[in-house]
């Protein structure tokens, strides 16, 4: 079949079909056997060579038997095909409306495959494929009610068990012999098992005994780790309570694994944890969706009203939705009935389950680090080759065995590439992560932390992030007599409009949850304002209303006015896409009801008749003081309606000619660690960059206010234009820009990957009123422009962009931090700073130790190459004494050094291949070569040198030699040399003095191999053990410890002073657009020649105008 590329909005891949060659099986089983299964485990790791070596292509699907599954990301994975019945009406509908450009569906049998936990089926052509689609399509008005009073009968149950699977989110826990193996077969451990191997055969028994105690502590560590965390998401995706259902017109209770896509379900009163969506469709609920969103106040839920003209959707819908994952709080409904809701997705098609998908299958993070050490291991292993070739001439001509012909070559290979490499790289990140611990920063993901040591830019929601949770009313701004927005009102009673009262004490979400006042901040405050009380029990009279138990808000009683009593009969939800909120009210003293609605003042004026014409004017007052608006409108409904047609009507149709009735205004004041935290990037060179769903004037102010952008600076309003000539008319080219999600959207749209659009991305630093979705596409789009991008949000609708970002930061304690591979306990973006610097940190570490590991390698490598060409080696306890003793304890205690308390202006590499790097290390091996071969032409010119005459065969047994001894103690001196060298301090860590552990180890060490070299002779610990040489001559003592001073001083200087001075970047945008970022609150500058042109060629969008705020 001809490759295929599949898109479902979620996933994106390409395929192709394969059906079995039993041929090639025949061959891969011989191959496999005779290469002892290495063959097969590469087969393994390659799932593309997998295909190669046992299938054959096919066009035809039916006949092929998997599938070879190339993601976006470049990765294969092969998945079997099967076929699954579909004899079910409406299912096939759904199927059917799939595959709608295709011939009508004639055969219930489809080819399919699953692919990270979704369902996808082949066409009947097999030209096409599609993800089985989701059950909520069939929500119609139709079809809703035919099913609410019957239910599901059982054929109906089986077949859509069969074709959605039980609602459970099976994860496949993979037992601990299963992790075992795996981990067992792993490349790294395969290698260290190679080495182990020969290390053995060649009878070096006590290293190898140490490196396997350690390789199975890892082993055993990793697995551990791996199953608790999959324990830990299997406890989260449990769900043990029971529901009750209507199956053939009974009410029976089931388990809530044992519900199906369209079962009509009775929600307790008391409330329940929901493990499936459901669409409500009778009574109010209030919901706790923290887990799902990090958003820890309760939201209400109201009944979903089919409509023929909308089919149902969980997005569209989500203020009629309750989502799997969340706590029911509790439900209401009138005359004491139940809460119906009908379900709409099970298992891994709900929101919980996109949530644990995302979890089990991230986003792979191509850090450029990573890829180029494997690259640097690639080198290694060709260096190892020509070692070996080296050393087996060597061994052919002085006619050894053939056994240490062939082990002697090999164990070069162990010694150019060293097993310890992946360890010795994560020190350094357990260590930063040790440090964020102690800073109450949490991290899910420590690859990360190198990551966060490249950002470059950071976006910061507003409120929560940037400006406290907690609003506090300021006043309220009625519509005066005269039709225009009059003064101040700080205190509100009932000297005002009795309209605008009422909404101000009815138009909210708020609920009461175990007798305390609950629901969103900005309702609390506004209601606690109005001195009115709250009751959620109906009271005798309630039949006055229609209904037996609305919530209902009084006025407080007072002798000179009777107590008012309003009776809030329906809500409609606050949505951030609608960015307004409704209900419908009824006072017990008139025959109507009222409809008022609160939102951005924006929205609301839209949907007033007339506005005052002061409006703007007292808006932009407000909202460049940095305060918080929201207008409040309101709409009598004509005629005496019954309270269940009430229920059904539109809020669109109310949403027509409403009256404005005031402006509230809230204090929305700024966290005091934002101010210091945002100077401290942009002092750095770190672009900040502030996205928020607020009115733009507020995010503006609140930019002034937090030192995003300068006081005096101005800012461009860049909306949609009608004529490109007011761009160039109104250019400012020191001004950073401003622009909404719409702006934003149409610019992404009409510009998407041009020159231009890029460049407004590096100009705009305030993006307001953006939707979640619109936020995760601006950090996509950053990214893509070569940016390193974190996200700093309090986890509400910043999940989307805490997700796609490099680097995400919750300030959410709850569990939606799962969307993010950080969370920070203290509510403030301090955190960012300290994560900044912590990365930087790993990042120069992991460098440093790459550095290290690798110079570690190639000195040893060198060591036994000339000591072969004597026909020596290294002993076992010399080689002992070098990885165990110098090495490990160099390597473990480098990465301790924390970072520095100022971020730098410069920014670490990310990559290995840098000129910079290439001159530390090809300098630092040079100078190892020459000590090495200058200790040996120092010892050559000794009187009293006397070289092997009729050395044994085997190397192993002349190791007590001069050229031994002195490799063996100049070596262990370039060891301590190299890793002083590499731990560089300033600008992204402290002094190496600072780690006192280090320093510690060095010293020791480093007197170590002074003793070593001075040591007294019959010193039976070196010369037996150690094998050890005793030298008389003081001035060749005092030769070797020159020639190490000499090494250590050349490339110390050169490390300290060239190296780690050149090896910053400055630049602040890695697509090369800019060379450096201008002073706070300003951008580089771009000519406006450069948007007229482009403006004038482009024939999808011209922008409106850039207006000045």
């Amino acid at each position: 079949m001809a490759r295929m590329r599949v898109t479902d909005g979620q996933e994106e891949f390409y395929l192709r079909g394969y059906k079995l060659n039993y041929v090639k099986l025949c061959i891969t089983l011989i191959t496999t056997i005779i290469t002892l299964g290495l063959f097969g485990l590469f087969l393994y790791w390659k799932p593309d060579w997998l295909v190669w070596a046992l299938y054959s292509e096919s066009s035809d699907i039916h006949r092929c038997s998997r599938v070879l599954i190339k993601d976006q990301y470049n990765r294969y994975f092969l998945r079997t095909l099967f076929n699954k019945d579909v004899r079910c009406t409406d299912l096939m509908g759904l199927i059917c409306r799939a595959f709608s450009d295709e011939a009508p569906v004639q055969i219930a049998n489809f080819r399919c495959f699953t692919f990270h936990k979704c369902l996808y089926m082949f066409s009947p052509s097999g030209g096409k494929v599609e993800r089985f689609p989701a059950f909520h399509g069939l929500l119609t008005r139709t079809w809703i009610d035919q099913q609410l009073n019957q239910g599901l009968c059982d054929p109906q149950v089986t077949k859509r068990r069969d074709v959605y699977g039980n609602n459970v989110l099976d994860i496949n826990p993979k037992s601990i012999p299963y992790l075992l193996f795996t981990e067992i077969i792993h490349p790294f451990y395969l290698f260290q098992v190679f080495s182990v191997t020969v290390w053995m055969l060649d009878d070096y028994v006590v290293y190898s005994v140490c490196i396997v105690v350690l390789s199975v502590f890892s082993i055993f560590w990793s697995m551990l780790m791996t199953y608790s965390q999959q324990k830990k998401l299997l406890r989260m995706t449990k769900c043990a309570e029971t529901i009750d259902c209507v199956r053939n017109g009974d009410i029976v209770s089931l388990w809530q694994d044992e519900v199906v896509p369209g079962d009509v379900v009775a929600l307790p009163a008391s409330g329940c944890h929901l493990n499936f969506d459901c669409v409500l469709l009778s009574g109010t609920c209030i919901a706790n969706e923290s887990m799902l969103t990090g958003e820890s106040v309760p939201v209400t839920k109201t009944p979903y009203m089919p409509n023929d003209d909308i089919s149902y959707s969980p997005k569209l819908h989500s203020k009629h939705t309750l989502f799997s994952g969340t706590n029911i709080l509790q439900c209401r409904n009138f005359s004491q009935q139940k809460c119906l809701a009908m379900v709409s997705s099970t298992s891994f098609y709900t929101s919980k389950g996109e949530l644990v998908r995302a979890i089990l299958y991230p986003k792979p993070m191509s850090f450029k680090l990573f890829l180029d050490a494997m690259i640097f291991v690639g080198a290694l292993v060709c260096v190892a080759m020509v070692g070996l070739v080296y050393s087996l001439v060597l061994m052919v001509s002085r006619g050894l065995p053939l056994a240490d012909i062939i082990l002697k070559p090999l164990d070069i290979i162990t010694i150019a590439v060293p097993p310890a490499l992946p360890a010795a790289l994560n020190i350094g990140i357990v260590y930063a992560q040790r440090r964020l611990r102690s800073h109450r920063i949490f991290c899910i993901s420590p690859q990360r932390i190198d990551v966060a040591g490249s950002v470059d830019t950071v976006c910061f929601d507003k409120t929560g992030t940037l400006t406290e949770d907690e609003l506090s009313f300021n006043c309220v701004v009625p519509v005066n007599n005269s039709g225009d927005l009059g003064g101040d009102v700080s205190e509100v009673d009932a000297k005002l409009d009795r309209h605008l009262l009422v909404g101000l004490s009815s138009c909210h979400s708020l609920t009461n949850i175990d007798g305390k006042l609950a629901g969103d901040p900005i309702d609390l405050e506004t209601f606690r304002a109005t001195g009115w009380s709250f009751n959620e029990t109906g009271g005798a009279d309630s039949l006055e209303y229609g209904t037996l138990a609305p919530s209902t808000v009084s006025s407080p009683k007072t002798s000179a006015a009777s107590q008012t009593e309003v009776a809030i009969v329906r809500q409609f939800a606050f949505t951030s896409e609608m960015q307004r909120m409704g209900v419908i009210v009824r006072d017990a003293s008139q025959n109507h009801f009222e409809f008022f609605v609160k939102g951005s003042p924006e929205k609301v004026a839209s949907l007033c008749s007339s506005v005052p014409h002061n409006f703007s004017k007292r808006l932009e007052d407000f909202t460049s003081l940095g305060f918080r608006v929201l207008a409040i409108a309101h709409k009598p409904i004509i005629g005496k309606l019954p309270w269940h047609k009430v229920q059904k009507i539109a809020q669109s149709d109310l949403e027509k000619d409403l009256q404005l009735l005031g402006l509230l205004v809230f204090n929305n004041q700024i966290k005091p660690a934002s101010r210091p935290s945002i100077v401290k990037l942009q002092a750095a060179n770190i672009r900040t960059i502030m996205v928020t769903g607020d009115n733009l004037a507020t995010a503006v102010a609140v930019a002034r206010q937090s030192r995003l952008i300068e006081n005096s600076c101005e800012v461009l309003h860049l909306l949609i234009p009608e004529d490109v000539r007011d761009v160039s008319a109104q250019w400012h080219d020191s001004s950073p820009f401003a622009m909404t999600g719409t702006a934003f959207e149409c610019f992404s749209k009409g510009l998407e990957n041009t020159e231009v659009f890029r460049l407004l991305l590096e100009r705009t630093v305030i993006y307001a009123r953006m939707s979640p979705e619109q936020k995760a596409c601006l950090v996509e789009m950053l990214q893509k422009s070569g940016r390193y991008v974190a996200m700093c949000g309090d986890g509400a609708n910043d999940c989307g962009a805490l997700k796609a970002a490099h680097v995400g930061i919750s300030l959410s304690e709850l569990e939606a931090s799962a969307a993010s591979p950080f969370t920070s306990a203290k509510a403030d973006i301090s955190c960012v700073d300290i994560l900044i610097r912590e990365g930087r940190a790993s990042l120069v570490n992991s460098f440093s130790t790459f550095k290290f590991m690798g110079l570690y390698s190639l000195i040893q490598f060198t060591s036994i190459v000339i000591l072969y060409w004597f026909n020596s080696t290294l002993g076992d306890y010399q080689f002992l004494y070098i990885d165990m003793v110098i090495i490990t304890s160099l390597m473990v205690t480098m990465g301790r050094t924390e970072p520095n308390d100022k971020l730098s202006k410069k920014r670490p590499p990310v990559r290995l291949f840098k000129t910079v790097i290439f001159v530390s290390l090809f300098s630092s091996i040079i100078v190892q070569l020459v000590a090495q071969i200058g200790v040996l032409i120092l010892l050559s010119h000794k009187s009293w040198y006397e070289p092997l005459v009729d050395p044994e065969p085997d190397p192993y047994d002349n190791v007590l030699c001069d050229e031994n001894s002195s490799i063996f103690i100049i070596s262990g001196f370039l060891y301590i040399v190299s890793a002083l060298a590499f731990s560089s301090g300033p600008p992204f860590r402290k002094y190496c003095y600072t780690n006192w552990m280090f320093v510690g180890v060095v010293f020791v060490l480093a007197s170590c191999q002074v003793l070593i070299l001075f040591h007294r002779p019959n010193w039976t610990l070196l010369e037996e053990y150690l094998e050890v040489v005793h030298f008389d001559d003081a001035w060749f003592k005092a030769q070797i410890l020159m020639l190490i001073l000499g090494a250590a001083a050349f490339v110390v200087l050169l490390e300290f002073e060239v190296i780690s001075t050149r090896s910053a970047s400055r630049k602040t945008v890695s697509a090369n657009l800019y060379r450096e970022q201008v002073s706070i609150g300003k951008s580089p500058s771009i000519k406006s020649g450069q948007f007229d042109s482009h403006f004038e060629k482009s024939t999808e969008l011209h922008p409106e105008r850039i207006s000045v705020l």
